[in-house]
């Protein structure tokens, strides 16, 4: 039997999903308690839930402000929601499943079987470990990067990075290792990424660790000397402010 709570600030909302569980998973999943709020769920972690059914907006609470908030997270979140624009979000913190409101028998179905299939297989602990990397990113001294490819997904320190390289969509990134990674996601998409973790963006097509800076050359924007001995040209727009930031390293 799964061990689980349910947390939705809506009772009628609650009341369904009870049910559609009482009616279809009585055999499967044991409910141990139902929440309204933040404050009433915590109380139910203590029961060590297996899995918790979340509502994405609770008051003026979100969930992903919430689970970020616990120092860890030994369970497993399937989001249940009226609003479909949070799933992309919901799969970066490795959510089983995402359950779109009003929930229908044949979608809880579905999620059960994926809770089934996962603990079956044994799967518990890897994908535990993925959740809790984006959920406790904020919380650790070494940030990790997670990196798509065709075979799935590749965790790096953020500290192992040297640079990343614009190419169109795609981003080339250079490691301390002198490998050489290439991914469909853009050098924006990193910068937001990487920006409290001493990366700078000197130009359109570079983001630098400027941990590696061996040394600043002036010039019209000037030129980064790494300590790989890769040169990287400044953007003129950029000049000053990485000046001031480099200086205070």
């Amino acid at each position: 039997m799964i061990k689980a709570i349910l947390v939705d600030d809506e009772a009628h909302c609650r009341l369904r999903f009870e049910r559609l569980l009482e009616h279809y998973a009585k055999d499967t999943v044991t409910l141990l308690g139902s929440a309204e709020s933040v404050k009433e769920a915590e109380s139910l972690l203590r029961e060590n839930p297996q899995v918790v059914f979340l509502d994405i907006k609770l008051g003026a609470v979100s969930a992903f402000d919430w689970l970020l908030s616990l120092p860890v997270v030994p369970f497993d979140v399937v989001f249940t929601t009226a609003h479909n624009q949070y799933a992309v979000e919901a799969f970066k913190v490795s959510a089983v499943d995402y359950l779109l409101k009003p929930i229908e028998a044949e979608d809880l179905l579905r999620t059960l079987g994926k809770l089934e299939e996962k603990a079956s297989m044994e799967l518990r602990a890897a994908k535990m470990d993925t959740l809790l990397t984006h959920l406790q990113n904020r919380f650790i001294g070494r940030k990790r990067v997670c990196l798509p490819s065709n075979e799935g997904l590749t965790f790096i320190f953020a500290d192992e990075i040297t640079r990343l390289q614009a190419d169109v969509n795609y981003s080339h990134i250079f490691l301390k290792n002198r490998q050489k990674l290439t991914v469909s996601k853009t050098l924006k998409e990193f910068e937001e990424q990487l920006k409290d973790y001493g990366f700078f963006r000197v130009h359109n097509s570079h983001l630098v660790n400027l941990d590696i800076v061996k040394q600043y050359r002036k010039g019209k924007g000037g030129t980064l000397v790494l300590m790989d001995g890769t040169e990287i040209e400044v953007s003129t727009r950029k000049k000053e402010n990485l000046v001031r930031q480099l200086k205070g390293r």
